[in-house]
């Protein structure tokens, strides 16, 4: 292995799509690289002479003969080319070289805002430092203790060259710690310590740590209500589900004042918040300020309005029966008068007696029908009797059916037609509605548009406006993103989600109905009200009465009149 003088004059930057480092491997070796290597020089000896299978990208950052203002910036745009390339590539690996320690904060914190590293990619950093200066640098830094990173430092000089491997665990038995995973001489080559790894996996168990993280009240989504002891009980499909995802990853939350959704999402922004645990709508304009977790709330805006009132309901008369039946029944008037006149002048005929007029066997008939008494002058005659009893019949089971329906439509009228679909919404110009989260309008609906007998005051529409597709907000390129996006996707297949919410909705719905029957059991008039039929259901009855005063007024001003005429015009012609 030849080995060159580690000047670190230059800063370099290599993307390879191997693994550089391999355990328990004595052929491997590392590149170090003088202030004279030039990167042809680098990329024939990843390509060729080490055989690096899919090509390896070196990006270099002068610094001996520059001024610092002008490597900070080309630093950026050096660290968006290589995102490119990250992104464009099956890229593994990204090794930086330096022994500045200004230069290592200052690739961390730019590569942070260039968005270079995923934890997919793994992140080598060539050093040399004391080590407490090592320990600070590792802790201080999102880069170098959150992402998949490992540091090599070395700690002597060819021929006595040795080095160290470290990484960051920001979640341990003994909590967030630097830790020395490997070591390497020339001799044994590269040697794991016990128990450790390169690239631990570090957010499979927390440990129980203290996680941060943020939310507002967002019913049925996220509240908050104060408990016993001035302390704050949480709630809430999105609360239930980060406390399965903390369970399940073994951390503890804390949940960080805030005061605003811009302050929620904010501090996801800045790093200082784990996640939003309030799920948000997924836009492109967010996504340049955070990324989201599992999409785990497949939903779409929906518009309620307030059910339709009575329409008015002059026809409840004749809604119990059919067209049909109505028909059937006036032509039985016409033709059942008719009989029975034929067989009582037939009778009349034979055995003498008063005659009868056709005026009067229709009234009595119908007299029957209505359900006044029988009248005896119909029946002189087994024929008639015969006849008045099979119409006796017909007049109690006519109306026993047309009692009971009425009865129905009376206390269930039918309400007017209400806006279902989107076409519908836009024909009812003269209607309201308000249009959000379906959820969100269900939970407000059973606990504030609830009556006593379980109905609502509000409804939702069939037909819903856009989809939506909702997440928990987390930190750009987060590391611990696989963990919770696997713990996520478990509770929704599992169901759990879907069944929180059927439970929050329908135990809402019964303390609403509960206060409900309680107010209404104090309010007497009320609860009488509420049972009594209003002038909509009876109208009808009214509008028929009112129809028979207008005709026998009619009829007295027209009669008068007539036999008026009739005397003075019929005394002329005599």
């Amino acid at each position: 292995m030849k080995w060159w003088r580690l000047t670190m004059v230059r800063v370099i930057v290599i993307m390879a799509m191997v693994n550089l480092l391999v355990a328990n491997d004595k052929d491997n070796h590392l590149l170090h690289y003088n202030g004279t290597t030039s990167t042809s020089t680098i990329l024939k000896e990843e390509s060729v002479v080490r055989g690096t299978p899919l090509g390896v990208a070196v990006f270099e950052v002068a610094v001996d003969d520059q001024d610092s203002n002008v490597t900070l910036t080309l630093l950026p745009y050096l660290l968006h080319q290589a995102r490119q390339m990250r992104m464009r590539s099956w890229c593994k690996q990204v090794v930086v070289v330096s022994h500045d320690p200004v230069f290592l904060a200052n690739f961390a914190e730019w590569s942070l805002k260039g968005r270079l590293l995923v934890w997919a990619t793994k992140l080598l950093v060539v050093t040399s430092l004391p080590l407490p200066q090592l320990h600070a640098l590792l802790s201080s830094h999102w880069t170098f203790s959150m992402m998949n990173t490992i540091l090599l430092n070395l700690e002597d000089t060819p021929p006595n060259l040795r080095a160290s491997v470290y990484t960051y665990l920001p979640y341990s038995p003994e909590g967030n710690q630097a830790v020395k995973v490997a070591a390497w001489k020339p001799g044994s080559g590269l040697v794991l310590l016990k128990g450790r790894s390169l690239y631990s996996p570090k957010y499979s168990n927390f440990y129980g740590a203290k996680v941060n993280v943020t939310g507002l009240p967002f019913p049925p989504y996220w509240d908050a209500v104060k408990g016993p002891d001035n302390t704050t009980q949480y709630s809430g499909t999105d609360y239930m589900t980060l406390v399965t995802v903390a369970d399940a990853l073994n951390f503890t939350v804390y949940i960080m004042p805030t005061t605003s959704w811009a302050e929620v999402t904010g501090l996801v922004e800045q790093r200082l918040s784990f996640m939003a645990a309030v799920h948000h709508t997924v836009l492109l304009a967010r996504m340049e300020r955070f990324d989201y977790a599992w999409v785990h709330l497949q939903g779409r805006a929906d518009f309620s309005m307030a059910d339709p009132g009575l329409k008015p309901q002059w026809q409840s008369l004749y809604y119990p029966l059919l067209a049909v039946v109505w028909a059937a029944i006036v032509l039985t008037m016409l033709l059942a008068p008719l009989a029975l006149l034929l067989i009582i002048r037939v009778s009349e005929s034979r055995m003498g007696g008063e005659e009868i007029s056709a005026l009067v066997v229709a009234l009595d008939l119908g007299g029957i029908l209505l359900g006044q008494s029988l009248p005896q002058r119909l029946c002189k005659t087994n024929p008639s009797r015969v006849m008045v009893a099979a119409w006796l019949v017909f007049a109690f089971i006519i109306g026993t059916a047309y009692r009971g329906n009425l009865t129905a439509f009376l206390m269930l009228p039918e309400l007017a037609p209400r806006p279902e679909t989107i076409e519908e919404l836009v024909a009812a110009v003269d209607r309201q509605a308000h249009v959000d989260n379906r959820r969100y309008q269900q939970l407000l609906i059973a606990k504030y548009f609830i009556r006593a007998d379980g109905t609502h005051k509000l409804y939702i529409g069939r037909d819903g406006l856009f989809p939506t597709q909702s997440a928990f907000p987390i930190p750009h390129d987060a590391p611990y993103k696989p963990a919770i996006d696997r713990c996520l996707m478990a509770v929704k297949e599992a169901g759990l989600y879907e069944k929180w919410a059927e439970d929050l909705l329908f135990q809402t719905q019964m303390k609403a109905q509960k206060k409900q029957k309680q107010e209404a059991e104090k309010e007497t008039e009320s609860d009488n009200n509420n049972r009594s039929l209003t002038f909509t259901h009876l109208q009808g009855a009214f509008l028929l009465l009112l129809l028979g005063l207008s005709l026998a007024g009619l009829t007295f001003v027209v009669e008068p009149l007539t036999v008026w005429h009739q005397q003075h015009h019929g005394g002329k012609s005599e």
